[in-house]
């Protein structure tokens, strides 16, 4: 299960319902981010149960002979964790 989502074989995804899941940004303008195929970066991402994730995403554009994209291959990676540890050890420092 992906941040707390059935899979996908057991439900259908698309485009607006992943979109509206960010936080940090309006659904305009992340699901603008998407379609021009510029994933990458550092996102707030509502869990299945509205918590909120800390997420990086990485990702390559397949393009076919034509220069068009056929496929993108990514990851998702929830680091809120990671920024947890962080933050209390620079807090830490400087106490």
């Amino acid at each position: 299960m992906l941040f707390g989502y059935p899979p996908v074989s057991a439900t259908h995804y698309n485009l607006d319902f992943w979109c509206s899941r960010f936080e940090d940004e309006s659904f305009t303008e992340i699901k603008s981010v998407m379609q021009s195929l510029n994933l990458d970066g550092e996102y707030l991402f509502k869990r299945a149960d509205n918590t909120l994730a800390h997420v990086l995403i990485r990702s390559i554009v397949i393009m076919d002979d034509f220069g068009q994209p056929v496929r993108i291959i990514g990851s998702i990676l929830d680091i809120s964790e990671r920024l947890k540890n962080e933050q209390i050890n620079q807090e830490a420092i400087w106490s």
